[in-house]
């Protein structure tokens, strides 16, 4: 390693324990302190990883700030925009922010998502402009706070100071202000021209959506809400929408209470949809039946709908566009995921904590020849002759979090698996780990959570797995410190991410071993699907 490099190593590790002290004195009580050693990585790392950058005066800065006690204000700009920020966490850069105002200049540079509470709007002096401290911007959220709510004259005059930067800005979420009309809409509608995505107020009613189709450029619309029953929407108020049938791609109608079969009619006629949310909805058989006509249909979540059984599993398989389905807390059985084989461009497969796949549904899943992600809540098998060997292609496996494991070791090898979650009392046990051990050698990334009957034994069955680069560790209250150090002085490629409470972070910030940046770990498993 050049000298150069290798002191500046040891200056990013001074300032990596340096920001580990911002972390404790403006973030005492927060959850995210442990992202904090995530960063003393980023830091570390990046002399290894950028050195040769062509992107950043790399060369040219770290000769001239090589003292291993240089603060973060001795990082060349360039250096921190392109590298440092983009590996940090929401609350790290929180803290980085705070250091000094030329960090908190550079952060607000990269800013993506300007939020906006009730309480600011009070605050911020008259002729506030948002385009100057945060060019990068093309999010605004505003929300009501505590006691203060946002209004429609408050917000306009707060934002009436920034019409360039509002002529760029391409998402506007108001979902949680409670007290906004169409007004505010019909403001958005003339000083935002290349507004792209938008989840009006929770009370969004008939004449706000048919303020919402004349948005000339809108693709998203998320008109629901997983937190609350939306009781404004119904199948009529939805007819408005056939105004954006020639750019809406992605609609969210999550928790729409009063939306029925009835509304189907008008989605069809959205041929540009590609993603639709209807959890929590009643949607049944036949208004899925409706959505037969879509040919750019590829994701639709039905988390908790009610109504959706085998017989809404047959109208699904009618739309041969469909890659993403999530089923978690519906009705459908194990013997009408055969009716899914019918869907050539099916990869993702997200059937809930709580779906126990049988020898017959594992088969109908076996049975999708495309299919990458599958996420299920646990498996009883007892056929030997059920052994999976059409999951040629699977990527990514979830389970746990409801039954007990029968038969586990039937389902494996999986040969393409490259990720594995497991989470549970019940599937984080020695004997899974042994299972995954002795038959799935490629794994690269592996997720263990809440496995309180995991010991070190079980750790020590994962020694096999030469390819793994990501472990992530959470609530294992047996994984002791010596046995982590054990584990990763054996593997030399892992970087290991700990997540939660654990004895390895030390109070000087200094990683036990190389730690992956919390993105290396984005779950690949589908989530809930939402417009936001």
């Amino acid at each position: 390693m050049p000298a150069a490099v290798g002191s500046t190593q040891s200056a990013l590790a001074g300032s990596a324990r340096l920001l580990v002290r911002l972390h404790k004195v403006f973030e005492p009580r927060s959850v995210l302190f442990g992202r904090s050693f995530i960063t003393a990585f980023a830091l570390g790392q990046m002399a290894v990883d950028q050195a040769k950058c062509s992107k950043c005066d790399w060369s040219t800065s770290c000769s001239e700030c090589c003292s291993p006690c240089v603060a973060l204000d001795s990082l060349p700009d360039s250096l921190v925009q392109q590298h440092l920020l983009p590996r940090l966490s929401s609350g790290d850069k929180k803290v980085f922010r705070m250091s000094n105002p030329r960090q908190r200049q550079l952060v607000n540079q990269s800013v993506r998502t300007v939020l906006v509470p009730a309480s600011a709007l009070n605050s911020c002096p008259a002729g506030t402009t948002l385009g100057e401290p945060f060019p990068a911007a093309h999010t605004l959220k505003a929300y009501d706070w505590e006691d203060a709510s946002i209004t429609d004259d408050a917000l306009i005059k707060f934002l009436a100071g920034s019409e360039q930067w509002l002529g760029s800005l391409g998402e506007v979420n108001i979902k949680k202000c409670h007290h906004v009309t169409r007004m505010l809409l019909a403001f958005l509608r003339s000083a935002c021209p290349k507004l792209r995505k938008l989840a009006p107020s929770r009370w969004a009613d008939h004449s706000a959506l048919r303020d919402i189709a004349a948005f000339p450029c809108l693709e998203e619309l998320d008109l629901g809400d997983p937190d609350a029953d939306i009781i404004t929407i119904d199948d009529l108020g939805l007819t408005a929408l056939t105004g954006l049938s020639h750019s809406l791609r992605r609609l969210g109608l999550s928790r729409c209470r009063w939306v029925s079969d009835a509304a189907f009619a008008t989605l069809a006629q959205l041929h540009q949809l590609q993603v639709l949310d209807l959890s929590h909805t009643d949607v049944g058989p036949r208004g899925l039946a409706a959505l037969a006509g879509l040919p750019n249909l590829h994701t639709i979540n039905l988390t908790g709908c009610r109504n959706v059984t085998d017989e809404a599993l047959a109208e699904l398989a009618r739309i041969p566009s469909l890659a993403h389905i999530t089923l978690k807390g519906s009705l459908a059985t194990n013997d009408g995921l055969q009716l899914l084989r019918a869907l050539p461009r099916l990869t993702h497969l997200d059937l809930g904590s709580r779906w126990e796949l049988d020898d017959t549904g594992l088969a109908a899943v076996a049975s999708c020849p495309e299919l990458k992600v599958l996420a299920a809540g646990s498996f009883n098998l007892v056929r030997p002759a059920c052994n999976p060997k059409g999951l040629a292609k699977l990527e990514h496996l979830s389970f746990g979090g409801g039954f007990a494991n029968k038969g586990l070791h039937l389902l494996f090898p999986l040969l393409k698996l490259k990720s594995l979650y497991v989470q549970g009392i019940d599937s984080v046990t020695d004997s899974v780990m042994r299972h995954i051990s002795c038959s799935q050698k490629q794994l690269q990334h592996l997720s263990l959570r809440s496995g309180y009957s995991l010991t070190k034994d079980g750790l020590t069955q994962l020694a096999p797995l030469a390819n793994l680069s990501v472990l992530s560790v959470g609530a294992c209250p047996a994984i002791s410190r010596p046995a982590l150090e054990a584990f990763t002085a054996a593997h030399s490629r892992l970087a290991m991410l700990l997540q939660g409470a654990c004895p390895l972070l030390s109070d000087e910030g200094e990683a036990l071993c190389a730690l992956a940046p919390e993105p290396a770990l984005a779950s690949p498993f589908l989530p809930t699907v939402r417009v936001s």
